[in-house]
């Protein structure tokens, strides 16, 4: 008799997508944004180095892009809520989600209009969760490129990108952080 084991990260995986076909996905997609996008936001304010449920958070934002876009923002502003953050999370395909989505990263792109020292933090938080390099680092890694390449650190944005495309060639964030680096493309702000 063989057995299977997963991982911690599988199982978590296996238990979410469980919960979307028997809850429906806006359902279980809201409740799960609402803890990870808590746990991370609880993290940035309290400037905590522990990461309480670190499987959960790469495991959810491999699984869910649009969590791992509310990381993102949750990462570069504090205004707004983890009420606000689960909206967009669990409702990423809407055009609302879509323009407002656009509105932060293209003020933050253009204006620079976003928190530096806690998108700094939050690429240092980040970093702890990368405890191996395997497909469950990826958007961790990606993430960190994106945060790095915003705030001006090419070398830093481009090692972390080149690392996440390694693991996964799909990744679309690492892409574009790879392209815009090779070609010497910075943030509007930055000129």
């Amino acid at each position: 008799m063989s057995t299977i084991t997963m991982s911690r990260e599988e199982a978590i995986v296996y238990q979410y997508r469980q919960e979307r076909r028997d809850f429906g996905v806006r359902e279980a997609d809201s409740k799960w944004a609402k803890r990870i996008i808590g746990e991370w936001d609880r993290m940035l304010e309290n400037n905590e180095p522990t990461i309480n449920r670190p499987e959960e958070i790469k495991a959810i934002m491999r699984e869910n892009l649009a969590v791992r876009d509310a990381i993102i923002i949750a990462s570069m502003s504090d205004k707004y809520s983890v009420t606000q953050l689960t909206s967009l999370a669990a409702d990423a395909h809407s055009a609302k989600t879509k323009r407002i989505m656009n509105a932060i990263l293209t003020e933050a792109f253009t204006d620079g209009k976003f928190n530096k020292a806690r998108s700094e933090k939050a690429a240092r938080l980040l970093e702890q969760l990368i405890d191996g390099e395997d497909e469950w680092t990826v958007q961790p890694h990606a993430i960190i490129a994106w945060l790095e390449w915003i705030n001006g650190d090419e070398n830093n944005a481009a090692m972390h990108a080149a690392k996440a495309y390694e693991l996964d060639d799909k990744c679309g964030l690492a892409a574009m952080i790879l392209t815009a680096t090779f070609h010497g493309l910075k943030p509007d702000y930055l000129d």
